[in-house]
């Protein structure tokens, strides 16, 4: 079973800035990065819905919209985006995995059947980008994290964080 690390923090907070220069860290390393992000999207300073973007290849497609049949927080969301990802990582299995979770994968919905997936190799690396309140709802229902860091933080726990996630990609990959 593949290990993983949670990235835990609200996103005003700067989980999505820490997320990002742990992401250019790790590519300068040549570590295979698959996953995803998921952007907002916004116009005149309003969050109108959510984007999901491929990490390996760029490739956006739409994720949430605003709906007047809403599926959760007034969003309606692609399935097919989901999909689309779930199937690039069975196709890939890259050796960092990065997912978000939130509400719906706290629900078993959204990327959860990825997550699943991705845990299910016997290599290869999680990391679940998650905002404090969906922490219980995920993490009960999976393996104890082998790492995690809580954002805000210093750029010192960021770095150790950065150097530990690195030396859990080399042990994976030596007991795959």
């Amino acid at each position: 079973m593949a290990d993983w690390v949670a990235l835990i923090g609200e996103r005003r907070a700067g989980r999505d800035e820490v997320l990002e220069r742990l992401l250019a860290a790790l590519r300068a390393q040549g570590v295979d990065l698959g996953g995803c992000v998921q952007p907002s999207l916004k116009a005149k300073g309003e969050v109108v819905g959510y984007d999901l973007v491929d990490l390996a290849s760029g490739r956006t497609l739409p994720l949430a919209r605003p709906s007047f049949e809403p599926q959760l927080c007034g969003y309606a969301f692609e399935q097919g985006s989901f999909a689309w990802m779930r199937a690039e990582l069975a196709q890939r299995r890259p050796a960092l995995t990065i997912l978000p979770c939130a509400k719906l994968e706290g629900s078993g919905e959204g990327h959860w059947d990825a997550l699943q997936d991705a845990l299910q190799r016997p290599d290869g690396l999680l990391l679940l980008a998650m905002r404090p309140h969906s922490v219980g709802r995920i993490a009960l229902c999976l393996p104890d994290p082998v790492d995690s860091l809580e954002v805000p933080c210093t750029p010192e726990e960021e770095a150790e964080f950065t150097q530990r996630l690195q030396e859990h990609l080399r042990s994976s990959v030596s007991h795959g």
